[in-house]
Parts: C-alpha cells; structure tokens; sequence
C-alpha cells in the first residue's frame, strides 16, 4: 500500500543516537508510513541512510533533501521533519497532529503562552488515512486544543503537502540557524496557519528531544551557534512579511 505519512530524520556525526531514534520509532511506526534518513557527511554515519552528503552542507540543505525525499512520493499527503533526539514514545503519536486539520505544527518545549480550542469533525473509520468503499463512515465532533508559541523548536516539524507545495522549503541563507523558524513565519504570512509557532497541548507525552534537558551533544559547537545567530540576524529581520516559495528539489 502506498504510504500517505512520510517521516525524515537528519542526522550528523550522532551514530548511536540515529541507532535509539530508530528503535524508537520501529515500535512505534505510523499505519501506512515510510521512514528515511539523510546525513550531513557524517565522520561515522549512520550505516543505511538514503542519502548522504559527502561534504558538510548544513540544516537547511539537509532539511530540504529531507522534503526533496518525502515529496517524491506522489501518495503522501503529511510530512514529519525529525532530528536524530527524537524519541517517540506511544502508539499513535502522530495522530493529533494528521487529523489537526493544520497545515503546520511544530513539536515545542519552550514556554506556551496561549492555549487556542478548535472544535471540528474527525473522520473514523477502520484504518486511520484510508476509507475503504465498503466501510461505514463516521464523524464525530472532538475538540482539539493547540498550544501557540513565541518562537519554535525545530527537532520535530510537521507539514500537510499542500503547506509544501504552496511555500516550498528553508532558505539556504540561513547557515544553521533561523531555518525552521523562517519557514514557519512564511507559512504564517501565507495564510495557511492561524499561529507562527503552534503545537498539539501534549505533544511532550507523544514525542520526546534529548535537547530539550541537554542530553545530548550538539552537532555544532556554541561558537559556531553564536557566529551562526550574529550572521544571520539581519537577514532574518529583512524577510519578516515574506511568503515566497523556495525550491527544496535540487
């Protein structure tokens, strides 16, 4: 059956963790899902990625293979963009945020400030994307609740393929930093979310990031993050209203 939930994880130089993120989603594994890997030139890479670069090319250039990958498959309709800290931890994670009705959420542990109720009407039926001809149809009303966010974290991003399709994906201005969040702004200013920065309320009981309580080391040091952040700084301010596509497809 061809899979309607694509998943792409990036990775670089975190061999061991890439190893624990796959366990953790192979007992967790979405119905009718295909999961990839891209590594950013890793010394001692993952040891079956779908691709991989051979020289040191960044987040955004990765994350936009990473698109590149999912989008290939003309069946998938929802998109999850995941780094290699990522640990899900129930059944059915990725329910909240295919059913939301939002074009994009991104997974956040920074400090909500707004928590927004949305009353609409699930579909049920016996597999969760696929309504077979002979099934009986059912709606129920649910009420979901998001959580909005002044800023977001990137280590898990969902996108509908219409929110692609429409916006594109990171700008390869940007060297390792602002990436996810210009993204989400732009798809904020196009018109396809009702939040910058929003995410499912409980999302820290579906999915899990090692960064979150600094249980990891980071890929980058803090020097090239803080060069990184002083770089990109005025550009990052000169695209607030922008809502242009950027390819992702190289």
């Amino acid at each position: 059956m061809k899979p309607t939930i694509a998943i792409v994880a990036s990775t670089r130089n975190r061999k061991e963790s890439m190893y624990d993120l796959v366990n953790s989603l192979s007992e967790f594994m979405p119905y009718n899902s295909v999961f990839m890997i891209v590594d950013d030139a890793s010394d001692e890479p993952y040891a079956w990625p779908d691709y991989r670069f051979e020289e040191r090319v960044g987040i955004s250039r990765v994350k936009n293979k990473c698109l590149e990958l999912a989008m290939s498959y003309e069946s998938v309709h929802h998109v999850f963009l995941i780094d290699d800290d990522v640990r899900f931890l129930k059944k059915g994670w990725e329910l909240p945020y295919t059913t939301s009705g939002e074009n994009h959420l991104c997974a956040t542990f920074l400090p909500h400030h707004k928590i927004v109720k949305n009353s609409r009407l699930k579909c049920i039926s016996p597999k969760d994307d696929i309504i077979h001809p002979e099934s009986k149809v059912v709606f129920e009303q649910i009420d979901t609740f998001f959580k909005t966010h002044t800023l977001g974290n990137g280590y898990c991003l969902y996108f509908t393929r219409h929110c692609i399709d429409k916006v594109g994906g990171f700008d390869t201005n940007y060297n390792n930093k602002y990436e996810h969040i210009d993204l989400s702004r732009r798809i904020f200013n196009a018109g396809l979310t009702r939040h910058m920065f929003q995410d499912v309320v409980g999302s820290e009981e579906l999915i899990y990031c090692l960064d979150k309580d600094s249980a990891i080391e980071r890929s980058f040091t803090n020097r090239e993050m803080q060069d990184n952040l002083k770089a990109g700084y005025e550009y990052f301010r000169s695209q607030e209203n922008s809502r242009r596509f950027i390819e992702f497809r190289t």
